[in-house]
């Protein structure tokens, strides 16, 4: 099995919180001739306006791939074809500890775990923010 090059690159912005955040060091492998994969996530360019973007892959069919990141709540504008996509992110470097990336079903299962402990975090906060508030006033 041909080795693949291990390309690297640092991570800024919001959209792929908490799997990411602004700072880490992101490894990334081409695909080559493998396929691409609900859950993955990836790297491209936006068809919007150039940037690179990383988000995971929500859907692949004939129609093309789509995206979204783990902290948005839409699935991206565009579909992108496999040659759109510059690689996959095998793991992210952060305070000097290196963390694999999961792909796949277990992405997809990592990322729906992640939304489902977002809204318990939401819906706690929601039901004790008056009990803070009284607390808070009462000294």
């Amino acid at each position: 099995m041909e080795q693949k090059e291990l390309k690297s690159m640092n991570y800024n912005g919001s959209s792929m919180h908490p799997t990411l955040k602004p700072g880490d060091r992101l490894d990334t492998v081409s695909y080559d001739r493998q396929k691409i994969r609900r859950g993955d996530v990836v790297v491209f360019i936006s068809p919007a306006d150039g940037s690179k973007v990383v988000h995971r892959v929500v859907s692949v069919d004939s129609k093309g791939i789509k995206t979204r990141g783990d902290n948005c709540n839409r699935i991206d504008p565009w579909v992108l074809s496999p040659d759109q996509i510059l690689g996959r992110v095998t793991s992210v470097h952060r305070r000097n500890r290196r963390r694999r990336i999961l792909g796949g079903l277990w992405g997809r299962v990592f990322v729906r775990a992640v939304r489902a402990l977002s809204t318990l975090d939401l819906g706690a906060s929601f039901l004790l923010r008056p009990v803070y508030d009284r607390l808070a006033r009462s000294g």
